[in-house]
């Protein structure tokens, strides 16, 4: 059902104009309404077993039977079977070395303020610290 014979419906229902039959036809539209939520929450989540027809959510994908986000897992990282080197992680789909980088220091996405370096992991103004 499209978005306009919904309205349709709605605005006779509201309008009290709609008999039994009427009230009766609605409801059982009420399936095709949400059918696209039910498809959604049928796919695979995270770490869930894929393949043989089962499919993963969106933004996930299917390596070695278990859906994987390729963005954030060292073990596929970018691609199925793609694993970061230790001390690296996966940020945005590319092995990155934490202990270094001032865009991603520690973690993904942590980003060093201005006259901070990334030291092993952590955010460090040079000039003040004494253990660096």
């Amino acid at each position: 059902m499209d978005g306009a014979a919904f309205d349709a419906r709605v605005r006779r229902l509201a309008a009290a104009t709609v008999g039994r039959r009427g009230a009766l036809a609605w409801l059982g539209a009420i399936p095709a309404v949400f059918a696209g939520e039910v498809a959604a929450s049928s796919c695979q989540k995270s770490g869930k077993q894929c393949g043989n027809g089962k499919k993963c959510c969106d933004g996930l994908t299917c390596c070695s039977g278990k859906c994987v986000n390729i963005t954030n897992n060292t073990a596929n990282c970018g691609k199925c079977n793609t694993s970061c080197a230790n001390g690296y992680g996966c940020c945005s789909g590319k092995c990155t070395q934490l202990s270094s980088n001032e865009k991603n220091c520690g973690s993904c996405g942590t980003v060093c303020s201005s006259g901070k370096t990334c030291c092993n992991g952590a955010c460090v103004n040079l000039t003040s610290s004494s253990t660096n």
